[in-house]
């Protein structure tokens, strides 16, 4: 079995192209051998794998996120030494569901297994849930960085956290730029990234001294010697669209909307900012990929403006007119749906129903999966 993981992680798509001719010509050559491919929608969508049996991942159900989080709980509980650990696992873990139920928007969130251990880890040190993506990878972000030290009164470490994290959103969004995952240490790139940063923010601390004390935190991992990348790309995504927030450098995503290597950083900017111009953009492309990523955008958007919904929804209807086979069309009917699956409300185990007002005249029958939305 020979296991390649993270297609959509190879940015520039020439070389994501090559990767796939690569893996055909490979998967022709060993017949006999079983070959597995991961990748997120985005990036197996313009560079498919010719003959290959595409399944997507399920999302976790209420009864597995129940599961979840009490082994969580339970396994965390028992390494901390602590007295009564069952007892306080499971208070801890009714405590996090509880709260789950409460906030029907992070539902989307928790069906996901990384984010959900994502969200165990900020429950557990905060006592408490943020309401958005943005603010979930936010609280993580500070949480591995510092937020543990305080708790465990390392105030040596804490001081040091945000500071830290401001170089990380630099290094981020300096990757980001230059459409790499991997870091190596002592490289022209990591000079480049780095050196300035850490002379702002932490004068006297060396790249090498940096690197290792951020990979101990967890967000960033040495993959191979001398070869650092975060431990996972949301992260390197999270960061950099809290880069360009926080330098009020949003224009610059508008170049950036037909990249599917941005897609999730121009979607995460856009829950803290208002992302007019960034939709306009997508509207003026008008490219399926283009229109999809504009209703993202106004999804996630924590301002909506009314006539810019206004404006998207009578696009969506009259795409929904067109005919069936259209691209237009099946982006539009995978849009309609997935909004519908994302804003659930959590009745109980195995019982969710669509928060959005019902108008099932306007919600059209699926008549395939469109390419990227979870079947």
């Amino acid at each position: 079995m020979v296991l390649l993981d993270g297609l959509d992680e190879v940015a520039d798509p020439y070389m994501r192209q090559r990767l796939v001719q690569w893996a055909e010509s490979q998967v022709a050559r060993y017949p006999d051998n079983h070959w597995v491919l991961t990748t997120r929608p985005q990036g197996y969508d313009a560079a498919p794998l010719d003959g290959a049996e595409v399944l997507v991942v399920r999302r976790f159900t209420p009864d597995q996120i129940r599961r979840f989080v009490h082994g969580w709980y339970g396994a965390v509980e028992r390494l901390s030494g602590s007295r009564d650990t069952g007892a306080v696992a499971y208070a801890s873990a009714e405590d996090l569901i509880d709260r789950l139920r409460a906030q029907p928007s992070l539902y989307g969130l928790s069906s996901n297994p990384l984010l959900l251990t994502m969200l165990c880890n900020v429950h557990r040190y905060l006592g408490a849930l943020p309401g958005t993506r943005a603010e979930l990878y936010g609280q993580i972000c500070q949480v591995l960085l510092w937020r543990r030290h305080q708790a465990k009164g390392l105030w040596k470490d804490a001081d040091a956290g945000p500071a830290r994290e401001a170089v990380l959103r630099e290094l981020a969004y300096g990757m980001m730029v230059h459409q790499t995952r991997s870091l190596p240490v002592g490289g022209a790139l990591a000079t480049d990234l780095l050196v300035p940063a850490l002379v702002r923010e932490l004068p006297g601390v060396s790249t090498d001294a940096f690197l290792t004390s951020v990979a101990r935190t967890g967000l960033l991992v040495e993959r191979e010697p001398g070869q650092f990348s975060f431990a996972h790309q949301t992260f390197q995504e999270y960061l950099a669209a809290s880069h360009i927030h926080h330098n009020g450098s949003g224009h610059l995503l508008e170049g950036r909307i037909s990249d599917a290597w941005w897609r999730e950083s121009i979607l995460l900017w856009s829950t803290v900012n208002p992302p007019d111009h960034v939709i306009e953009a997508c509207l003026e492309l008008d490219t399926a990929e283009a229109l999809a990523l504009a209703f993202d955008c106004y999804d996630e958007a924590r301002e909506k403006p009314h006539e810019l919904g206004q404006r998207l929804e009578q696009l969506r209807l009259e795409a929904l007119q067109s005919p069936a086979d259209s691209p237009r069309r099946q982006i539009m009917e995978g849009a309609t749906v997935a909004r519908h699956l994302r804003q659930v409300v959590w009745l109980a185990d195995g019982v969710l129903i669509s928060a959005l007002p019902g108008q099932p005249r306007r919600l059209p029958s699926v008549h395939r999966r469109p390419p990227g939305i979870p079947a």
